[in-house]
């Protein structure tokens, strides 16, 4: 959790989102979703969508799945 603060408030004082902090974010909502105050349906739909794949994954397995994807993104 402390991380997931720290990328927050790197993005309030500088108004970046680097990939890794957008990519770590997403991984720790995933795995956490109880640490974040969602509407039950949204916290539904993150587990029914993607949350089941990205925790099999382990954190290494997808920082390295979706880290060139994200780079793709920001680059275009």
């Amino acid at each position: 959790m402390l991380l997931v603060d720290a990328c927050t408030q790197y993005e309030k004082l500088t108004g970046e989102l680097p990939p890794l902090f957008l990519i770590h974010r997403t991984w720790f909502m995933a795995n956490h979703p109880d640490f974040f105050n969602f509407p039950e349906e949204s916290k539904r739909t993150l587990l029914r969508a993607s949350g089941p794949s990205v925790v099999k994954m382990g954190r290494a397995g997808y920082f390295y799945a979706v880290l060139p994807e994200v780079m793709n993104i920001r680059v275009k």
